[in-house]
């Protein structure tokens, strides 16, 4: 079995084809993984620009007027409370990068020279126990939990929550590529085809002038390159007219005298 095609053109466009569906695939897996961190640091970045806004509300209010703002703000995606939970403060070695992450998100967040403490930052899922829907079903949301110092002494905590969301990245990311590759492959089709119809003309011309040397000339237009392919086809046959025509007229002298 053939794992070629025969012809020049079928040959030309199942490299071109191949090749560039194999970048496609690279591509794609490059963007795959590369999204994680992506979508984690977007969700980060939500995470701490919302605690970053509730910290700017309670500095500019009143210790009184606290407790009430805190109770206001507090929803499914936003715990706001008073005390520093115990611990180190120092980060260690053995951070994920979502914590890291997230500490970054939270310093630019919040006022400079602010004090705080990120206590925990960690991926949300939809549906955690299923790979599919984590990897292509879902866009996955962070929660983040820190401890921030205010202007007076007082610590607070705080835990916001980017959540999570179903998408249809995959879809649409698929949808693209097909549309993107059937462009490509037609475009391969009429550029290979541009390039090897002139080759089939060359051929049969060729073909012809082995049955009929007084065939019509081949016409030169086109590329330089079938210009120049064609005007030496043209004088190869005008050539082997004259060497036929010569040797029937020596033909026809040593016929006259014998």
């Amino acid at each position: 079995m053939r794992l070629l095609p025969r012809s020049l053109f079928g040959r030309i466009v199942l490299i071109l084809a191949g090749g560039f569906l194999a970048i496609q695939l690279i591509t794609t897996a490059i963007a795959i993984s590369d999204r994680s961190a992506l979508v984690f640091r977007s969700g980060a970045n939500q995470a701490a620009t919302r605690i970053g806004d509730v910290v700017r509300a309670l500095m500019a209010a009143s210790p009184v007027e606290r407790s009430r703002i805190m109770q206001a703000m507090s929803s499914d995606t936003l715990k706001v409370t008073y005390g520093k939970p115990a611990g180190s403060d120092a980060a260690t070695s053995e951070e994920s990068e979502l914590m890291l992450t997230a500490r970054d998100a939270l310093a630019l967040a919040l006022q400079p020279g602010t004090g705080f403490k990120l206590i925990d930052a960690r991926p949300v899922y939809l549906n955690p126990q299923s790979w599919y829907a984590r990897e292509f079903g879902e866009r996955p949301g962070v929660r983040m939990y820190a401890a921030v110092l205010l202007a007076d002494g007082i610590w607070i905590t705080v835990e916001s929550i980017d959540p999570p969301r179903t998408t249809l990245w995959m879809t649409r990311m698929f949808r693209n590529l097909a549309i993107v590759d059937s462009v490509m492959v037609i475009l391969c089709f009429f550029a290979v085809r541009l390039v090897t119809r002139p080759l089939s003309m060359l051929a049969s011309a060729a073909e012809d002038l082995g049955r009929n040397i007084d065939r019509p000339p081949l016409p030169e237009k086109g590329t330089n390159e079938l210009v120049r392919a064609s005007r030496a086809l043209n004088v190869m046959q005008d050539r082997l007219k004259r060497y036929v025509d010569t040797r029937i007229k020596v033909l026809a002298a040593l016929w006259h005298d014998l």
